[in-house]
């Protein structure tokens, strides 16, 4: 038998700017941030903790990693879904995801 699963959920993605990434999820899930900042003093990691689910976002960036252009097709791309409680909370985040610039 599996063990339990809490029901908190930790995502971590990879992205090409830290910082601005961090911004823009912080003020679209209006979470408390909390930064990881290497031996080099360089900032490494940032978690993002969304207030009311307890959702962890934890962003990553690898200075050596592709540039390339984002692409759906390009195997190891996940896909990162939030479930809702109905379609007017649906539509509430669909409307703040268009005006952050996302869609």
């Amino acid at each position: 038998m599996a063990p339990s699963i809490t029901g908190q959920l930790v995502v971590t993605l990879t992205v090409t700017d830290l910082r601005r990434s961090a911004d823009w999820y912080r003020e679209l899930l209006t979470a408390r941030e909390h930064s990881y900042v290497d031996d080099d003093g360089v900032l490494a990691q940032v978690t993002l903790t969304e207030p009311t689910s307890l959702l962890q976002l934890c962003l990553v960036s690898h200075p050596e990693g592709s540039r390339e252009a984002f692409t759906e097709l390009r195997p190891g791309l996940d896909h990162l879904k939030f479930l809702v409680a109905d379609r007017a909370d649906l539509d509430s985040w669909s409307e703040r995801l268009q005006v952050s610039g996302a869609m």
